[in-house]
C-alpha cells in the first residue's frame, strides 16, 4: 500500500485544510475507495472538484512513451489527479506535496498502490538516496517561488531539482502560457482571478507566475538541458484533448475536434476558437498556445511522439490515444491508436476489424496493421477532407464541393449490405412514417469529412470506430453535412444547405436525425458524467459583443 512520509513536514501549508471545497474533495476521495468519481462529477458543479477528480486530467501524459521500470518523482501532487497514471507507468513513484492535508488525501486515494511513496513537506528540504528517471511537474512550477517574477529564482529552483535527475533522465513540466490566446480574449488569469493580469506582468502581485515560451525555454536551457522539446496541449494542460508539437502544428479544423471551455464567460471580449485559424495562417500558434508541456533532457534524446489526440473523457472502455510519431531513423512517421485502459483493448481491435471490413467491400482506406494491442497506420501527409472542403469554399469551387459529398454517399452505400426497411432500428422509425432510404446492416456513422482524406480524386478513410446495426445510410450523410455546415458557415454561400438536404432526401429526416445525434454524442461523451463540464463549453456571441461594449464605458 501507499506509504506516507512526514519526517520533512514542518507544519506549514495547512491553510488548504481550512478551505471548504478542499474538505469536500478529500471527503469524496475517502468515500469513494474505488476511485470512480462519476457520480460526484455529475452532482457537484464546482470547478475545483472537476479539476482534481476528473480522469481528463491524466490526458496531459497518458499518451507519453514511458520507459519500463522507471522511477518517477512527482512534484506538487495536490489531490493526486496525475499520481495514479504515474503509478501505472513507473516501477516506483515518489510524490511530494507541500501540505500534509493533501498528502494524506493522495495516500487514501491510492491506498492500494504498492509502488507509491508520498512525502509531505518542501522538496528542497528532502534527501533521497537515489536519482530519478523522470521528474514530473504538472501545474506546479508556477507556484514554487511564491509568485516571484525573477528569472533567477526559477532558474535556481530548476537547477536544484535537476540534481535529483539521472543523467539520461527526463524532466516533464506543464505550465500555463502568460500570453495564451484565451487571456487575450479576456479569460481571467489563474493566479489572480483578474483578466489581463498575466499579460501585464502581474502589477498587483500574484500567488503564482506563468511563463512565456521564451522564458520557459531560457530557464530550462540555463538549468543545463540540451533538448527542450515543446508540446502544445489544447485547449490547455488542465483538460487536454490534443497535444501538438513544433513538428506537428495544428490545421484549421481545430474547432471540429476540440471542446473549448471557459470558466468565466463574463469577461470574454473575443472568441478563442474563431481566432485559431488566423494564428495558424500567420505561423504564430506556438507563442499564443494556452499551455506548454516541455520534455527536457541532457543526453540529446527525447520522445518520438510529435502529436497525440486523447479521449480520456470517454471512459475505460472507449478512451483512446491516437499518436503520430517518428519511426526509428527519424524520417518516416507513423500513427498509433491505443487504448488508455486495459478495458478498452477490444474497442481498439474493433477499429481494426471495421477497417478490414470496409477494405473488403472496396472502400479505399489508409492501411491498418495490428501491433500487439495497438492499431498502426502510415502517416498520410495530406490535409483532411474537411480542410479540403474549407479550401473549396474559399475558392468558390461549387462543383468539386458537391462532388465530394456524392463520393461520401456512394461510399456509405457501398460500405455494407442493404437490409429490408422493416429492419430499421432507429428509435424514431416506429413513430415517424417517412422515407428513410436504404437501411444498412452495418452503418459506419463516422464516414464523414474529418475522418478521411481527399486525394487523387478519391476518399481515403481512417478511424472508423462506431457502427450502428440496421441503420439508415442517410444518418452518416446527415452527420457529414451537418458538421460541415456547422463548422464552415461560409459553405452556405457556396451551396445552400437546403439544396443539399433536398438532394439527398434529408428535409423530413433532418430533425429526426438531430435527435439521434444528440443521443449518440451524449452517450459517447458521457454527458451524464460530464454535464457540468459542458456548461463551460461554447460561447454566446451576443454576450461577447456586450462585454466588449462595456470597455467603452
Amino acid at each position: 500500500m501507499a506509504v506516507l512520509h512526514q519526517e520533512y513536514y514542518n507544519g506549514e501549508g495547512e491553510g488548504q485544510a481550512k478551505i471548504q471545497v478542499n474538505k469536500d474533495i478529500r471527503s469524496y476521495i475517502e468515500n469513494n475507495p474505488s476511485g470512480d468519481f462519476s457520480q460526484v462529477l455529475a452532482q457537484d458543479a464546482r470547478w475545483q472538484v472537476f479539476y482534481h477528480l476528473s480522469d481528463m486530467r491524466a490526458s496531459i501524459l497518458n499518451w507519453y512513451e514511458w520507459n519500463m521500470d522507471a522511477s518517477i518523482l512527482e512534484i506538487g501532487g495536490e489531490f493526486g489527479a496525475i499520481t495514479g497514471l504515474l503509478c501505472e507507468h513507473g516501477k516506483h513513484v515518489t510524490t511530494v506535496e507541500y501540505g500534509l492535508f493533501k498528502a494524506e488525501a493522495i495516500c487514501k486515494r491510492y491506498s492500494n498502490r504498492k509502488n507509491l511513496d508520498v512525502y509531505a513537506g518542501n522538496l528542497l528540504d528532502m534527501e533521497f538516496t537515489e536519482k530519478f528517471d523522470y521528474i514530473v511537474m504538472v501545474g506546479s512550477l508556477e507556484r514554487q517561488c511564491g509568485g516571484s517574477n525573477s528569472f533567477e529564482d526559477y532558474l535556481r529552483y530548476v537547477k536544484a531539482i535537476v540534481a535529483l535527475l539521472k543523467t539520461n533522465g527526463r524532466l516533464l513540466v506543464a505550465v500555463e502560457n502568460r500570453y495564451g490566446l484565451r487571456y487575450f480574449c479576456g479569460e481571467v488569469e489563474t493566479y489572480t482571478g483578474r483578466p489581463y493580469a498575466g499579460i501585464n506582468h502581474y502589477p498587483q502581485g500574484a500567488r503564482g507566475y506563468t511563463f512565456s515560451r521564451k522564458e520557459l525555454y531560457d530557464i530550462m536551457c540555463g538549468a543545463g538541458f540540451e533538448i527542450v522539446k515543446f508540446y502544445y496541449p489544447l485547449p490547455d494542460y488542465k483538460l487536454p484533448q490534443m497535444i501538438y508539437s513544433d513538428e506537428f502544428l495544428p490545421q484549421k479544423d481545430l474547432g471540429e475536434r476540440l471542446l473549448f471551455y471557459h470558466l468565466n464567460k463574463n469577461t470574454l471580449v473575443a472568441s478563442e476558437q474563431d481566432l485559431y485559424a488566423d494564428l495558424i495562417d500567420n505561423h504564430v500558434f506556438p507563442f499564443f498556445a494556452n499551455s506548454y508541456l516541455v520534455e527536457c533532457s541532457r543526453d540529446g534524446k527525447c520522445s518520438s511522439t510529435i502529436f497525440a489526440a486523447v479521449t480520456t473523457d470517454r471512459g475505460k472502455y472507449h478512451g483512446m490515444s491516437t499518436s503520430v510519431y517518428f519511426n526509428p531513423g527519424g524520417e518516416k512517421r507513423s500513427v498509433k491508436k491505443m487504448a488508455l485502459y486495459r478495458e478498452g483493448v477490444s474497442s481498439v481491435r474493433a477499429v481494426y476489424n471495421n477497417m478490414m471490413e470496409l477494405k473488403n467491400r472496396g472502400i479505399p482506406i489508409v492501411p491498418h496493421y495490428l501491433e500487439g494491442d495497438a492499431v498502426v497506420m502510415p502517416f498520410i501527409p495530406e490535409i483532411t477532407c474537411s480542410d479540403y472542403l474549407r479550401k473549396l469554399v474559399a475558392l468558390g469551387d461549387r462543383d468539386t464541393f458537391k462532388y465530394i459529398f456524392e463520393l461520401i454517399y456512394k461510399n456509405i452505400l457501398k460500405s455494407s449490405e442493404i437490409v429490408p426497411e422493416v429492419e430499421n432500428k432507429l428509435p424514431e422509425a416506429k413513430k415517424n412514417i417517412v422515407k428513410y432510404g436504404p437501411i444498412l446492416k452495418r452503418c459506419y456513422v463516422d464516414m464523414v469529412p474529418f475522418n478521411c482524406f481527399y486525394t487523387n480524386g478519391q476518399l481515403l478513410y481512417f478511424d472508423q470506430e462506431f457502427v450502428k446495426e440496421d441503420y439508415p445510410a442517410l444518418y452518416p450523410m446527415y452527420r457529414a453535412l451537418m458538421y460541415t455546415y456547422y463548422f464552415m458557415p461560409d459553405a452556405e454561400q457556396l451551396v445552400p444547405i437546403q439544396e443539399m438536404k433536398q438532394r439527398y432526401g434529408l428535409i423530413e429526416l433532418w430533425d429526426i436525425f438531430r435527435k439521434e445525434e444528440d443521443r449518440f454524442v451524449s452517450a459517447n461523451r458521457r454527458h451524464e458524467v460530464y454535464q457540468n463540464f459542458y456548461r463551460w463549453v461554447g460561447l454566446d456571441a451576443t454576450r461577447i459583443n456586450y462585454n466588449a461594449e462595456l470597455l467603452l464605458k
